[in-house]
């Protein structure tokens, strides 16, 4: 049968046995050897609470018992849509949870992922390779056999590869903005946020939850200077809010956008709107009336991503925090958006550029090189770069400015209540940290931009 050297690894002490997880072994090699995969946990702090994170797939739902569910808790039992703003907007969003449970799987992620080259051509040769290993001496007595087997199989594996290169590389011919472009540009779409990332004091953080407090505390920074909102209830007189205004706001948005950690998305809005048209409808004009913005809608889920393939993915600097939001807070949003821009109409300068429709970083290198035309005069420019501009921005300088260009009290008051008790939660490999919010917006919010667009004009 002849002999094999099995290779040993010591490793000093018994508990690196216990932090060792998912492995597995992966067939799709060049060589005889087989690749095994798996996962070492690092440190043996607390990994921090599991948060309540769903995600369902939509695609698979029965529809009809969603709705059937979702009827069942909001209009069985009118009791439970009673209360505030806060118990109100609370019990909605359960329901929504509740029958989405009811009525479609939670959406899971595949253990492996095939390459795209990998076809059924292939699949059925990996199986019949495996089988011949299993069921065959392939080191010795069938070796001959074995290597015919095995470089047929790499043969179509390079085939493949090859023609998929080259179905992806001639695309560019008749789309240029499709998968050349985007590469091109964004790199692969790979993660690359690593499990351990450099602190301000030069050393790097050894488990998951010091990794996600690192990235919260440098991305979203506390400011222990600024003053605490005392936020009091100003009622407008009659807020006019219709089913046709908060239904055009609800189909505004993607109906697969990620949303937040509630699972609920536009699109699954859009499948219960004919059983919350009216109560959500009626509890959003109940906090537009009371310039409240329900607590159960502050939590924003962080997701961090890379700036480019050219930062230092050991710096959390290198990366980019997006806010994922509940969908019924974006309708909410929404309608707060709506008003202050008829409360202060043109009060903007027409020379903003950033946060403004119709307007972009193009539109403002082509003013300003029109000015500079114009001028025809020596002109020298001073160029300002804003680092981390939504997680920065001062509440109470917001708040002014937003007083000086025409918003109403009560339009205010619902933005300071927006922005009071806020909350982020990210999550590197099943470890989750949390940070109550002092300053900035969040940013992936409709009024987050507004807000950035109020202060820069």
């Amino acid at each position: 049968m002849g002999s094999s050297n099995i290779d040993v690894t010591l490793t000093r002490g018994g508990s690196l046995v216990n932090s060792v997880s998912e492995w597995d072994v992966l067939d799709i090699t060049d060589s005889d050897h087989r690749t095994i995969r798996f996962k070492i946990r690092i440190g043996s702090g607390p990994e921090g609470p599991a948060i309540g994170k769903r995600r369902f797939n939509t695609r698979k739902a029965d529809w009809d018992r969603f709705r059937w569910v979702l009827a069942q808790k909001v209009l069985g039992d009118p009791e439970t849509m009673v209360g505030g703003c806060d118990v109100v907007a609370g019990a909605l969003t359960r329901a929504l949870g509740q029958a989405m449970e009811a009525s479609m799987p939670r959406s899971r992620k595949s253990a492996r992922i095939k390459p795209p080259w990998w076809d059924a051509g292939l699949e059925e040769s990996k199986r019949r390779l495996n089988n011949f290993r299993r069921t065959r001496d392939y080191k010795v007595a069938d070796r001959d056999q074995f290597r015919v087997l095995r470089n047929e199989h790499l043969k179509k594996i390079r085939r493949a590869k090859m023609e998929s290169w080259r179905k992806f590389a001639t695309s560019i011919n008749s789309d240029i903005w499709g998968p050349v472009y985007r590469w091109a540009r964004n790199g692969s779409s790979k993660s690359r946020i690593p499990s351990s990332v450099l602190r301000e004091d030069g050393t790097f953080t050894v488990t998951a939850l010091e990794t996600a407090e690192c990235l919260l505390e440098s991305l979203i920074p506390r400011d222990v200077t600024a003053p605490i909102f005392e936020h009091g209830i100003v009622e407008r007189e009659r807020p006019e809010v219709t089913e046709a205004e908060v239904k055009r706001a609800v189909w505004r948005m993607a109906p697969n956008k990620a949303p937040g950690l509630d699972g609920i998305t536009a699109g699954v809005l859009r499948k219960a709107w004919g059983v919350i048209g009216t109560p959500l409808t009626s509890v959003l004009r109940e906090c537009l009336r009371r310039s409240v913005f329900p607590d159960c809608w502050k939590t924003a889920e962080v997701v961090v991503i890379s700036k480019g393939q050219d930062r230092d993915p050991s710096l959390p600097k290198s990366y980019r925090p997006v806010s994922l939001l509940s969908a019924p807070s974006k309708v909410l949003e929404r309608l707060v958006v709506d008003r202050l821009e008829e409360e202060t109409g043109g009060a903007l300068s027409e020379e903003q550029h950033g946060f403004r429709v119709g307007k972009s970083t193009i539109s403002a290198i082509k003013s300003c090189l029109d000015w500079v035309d114009n001028s025809q005069e020596m002109v020298v420019g001073v160029f300002l770069d804003i680092s981390g501009a939504f997680n920065n921005l001062r509440w109470n300088i917001l708040i002014r400015d937003m007083m000086t260009l025409g918003a109403s009290d009560a339009t205010r008051s619902i933005i300071q209540s927006y922005l009071t008790g806020r909350r982020a939660v990210l999550s590197v490999e099943g470890a989750t940290a949390f940070a109550d919010l002092t300053r900035g917006c969040p940013q992936g919010s409709q009024l987050g931009a507004k807000s950035l667009e109020f202060v820069d004009g």
